[in-house]
């Protein structure tokens, strides 16, 4: 018998089947082939020479950088010794800055875990580059879609900076700490000490900055110019979530041109000098759900900004002495307008605040729904042509601010152990505008004030902290 060939028996599983193997290696539209990589230098194979599997893994951070392309994760473990990633020599690129950039929906991705009972920790060389100045340990410039999570940078040297992005986009910062130290009496040139920031952020968009601590980070007489978080002309920023304490300042925007940035849902206790400052002409900034404690200077100082600055549900709390008003926004070169204050308590025995005149005067918008304790010490138009001092919620309203304001004990569960949330019998429960409560829980829920990856509560104050 004689058979025929039956093409349509033999050829068309033939084709089905490498039809189905070649899609195993089609990779949808704004996907990549994401890889995962492991860098632990205790491992006693560890080498960049290797694969940079969990197995075989690599010896340094650097060769991560150098290899890893958008998709791409590197899982740092937990070390007995620091990584020390060297320097470079510019001030505004990292020892680390990744070859490459991530894409939307494929970051690259730098996360520490934790081995045993290590962390990681990342240091850079203590030597700097030309006149004593060091550069940060990790970061981005000119990258984009870059991540660095659950990771503690140890600043070493003059002028360092923990994490510096410079002229880059979409880099988030999350779960990380910044450890700095006092540098003040390092043996440096003249003005070597200027910029000794946890984070710098300059020239940058859609920053995200979540989750992390910074502290420790200390000069003096410089005061404002070492900071927690620094920023210089950037857009789109969102610092949240962090707890920033023990700091020369605390958080720092400082150059002109910043634009849509978001402070929102941190601690802020214990810096030096101002808690949070905002200097030369900013737009529309947003700041709310704040906790600011402590510190000898001012809890909030803004100058010049224009568009709609909000600052609501804010808590600032002053349990000491300080020598000037707790908030104070500032005119600047031009008429400042539309400022809109709103669901805020501060509680300070001194004076409360300053809208003053430098030289142009501060235009209040909108302020009201909010709690003084316990006293009120408001002067507007300070240092100009009319200044007006009110010292009594009553004349206060009478000048049309504050008509849902009061006076009273806000109630805090316990501010001691810088817990802010409100007892049941607290005035400001329910007085807010739209009914919300005032202060810095406007919903009464379960919203965290600082790192949610700490604990799930209020951050309890730190051992050893020396407040100056």
């Amino acid at each position: 018998m004689t058979r025929c060939f039956n093409p349509g028996l033999t050829i068309r599983p033939i084709v089905t089947l490498v039809l189905l193997v070649l899609n195993l290696f089609v990779v949808a539209p704004g996907h990549s082939l994401a890889a995962t990589y492991y860098i632990d230098q205790d491992h006693s194979q560890a080498s960049d020479s290797n694969s940079g599997t969990e197995a075989s893994p690599w010896l340094t951070i650097s060769k991560a950088a150098s290899t890893m392309v958008a998709g791409d994760t590197a899982i740092i473990k937990g070390s007995a010794r620091a990584y020390n990633v060297g320097q470079s020599t510019n001030y505004e690129v990292p020892a680390v800055n990744p070859k490459n950039s991530g894409t939307a929906g494929n970051p690259i991705t730098f996360r520490g875990q934790a081995q045993g009972a290590n962390s990681v920790v990342i240091v850079t060389a203590n030597t700097g580059f030309s006149g004593g100045n060091q550069n940060a340990a990790i970061g981005a410039n000119s990258r984009s879609y870059i991540t660095w999570d659950n990771i503690t940078v140890r600043m070493l040297g003059v002028q360092m900076k923990g994490i510096a992005i410079f002229y880059s986009d979409h880099i988030t910062v999350s779960n990380c700490t910044v450890e700095g130290q006092d540098i003040t009496n390092e043996p440096v040139l003249p003005h070597n000490h200027d910029n000794h920031d946890g984070i710098r952020i300059e020239g940058s968009n859609a920053i995200l900055v979540t989750d992390s601590v910074i502290k420790d980070v200390i000069v003096k007489p410089d005061w404002d110019n070492s900071t927690g978080i620094k920023m210089y002309a950037v857009t789109n920023v969102t610092i949240e979530q962090n707890l920033i304490f023990n700091n020369s300042a605390g958080i720092f925007d400082k150059d002109s041109g910043s634009s849509g940035t978001v402070i929102r849902r941190n601690l802020v206790h214990d810096n030096m000098w101002n808690l949070f400052t905002l200097q030369k002409p900013w737009q529309s900034p947003q700041v709310y759900e704040n906790i600011f404690v402590n510190g000898n200077y001012v809890a909030y100082d803004t100058d010049a900004y224009s568009g709609s600055e909000q600052f609501y549900n804010n808590v600032i709390y002053f349990s000491q002495a300080h020598s000037d008003a707790a908030f104070v926004p500032r005119g600047g070169a031009s008429p400042t307008t539309n400022l809109q204050f709103w669901n805020n308590i501060i509680y300070d025995g001194g004076r409360q605040i300053a809208h003053r005149c430098s030289p142009a005067c501060v235009q209040i918008n909108y302020h009201n729904y909010n709690g003084y304790y316990p006293k009120l010490d408001i002067t507007v138009n300070e240092y100009g042509s009319n200044p007006k001092s009110y010292t009594t919620i009553s004349a206060w309203r009478s000048a049309g601010w504050d008509l849902n304001g009061w006076m009273q004990d806000p109630k805090f569960v316990d501010p001691g152990k810088l817990d802010f949330h409100l007892l049941s019998d607290s005035p400001a429960r329910g007085s807010g505008r739209n009914g919300e409560d005032i202060g810095a829980y406007p919903r009464a829920d379960a919203t965290v004030i600082g790192p949610r990856t700490l604990n799930t509560g209020p951050p309890a104050p730190p051992t050893g902290l020396v407040v100056r």
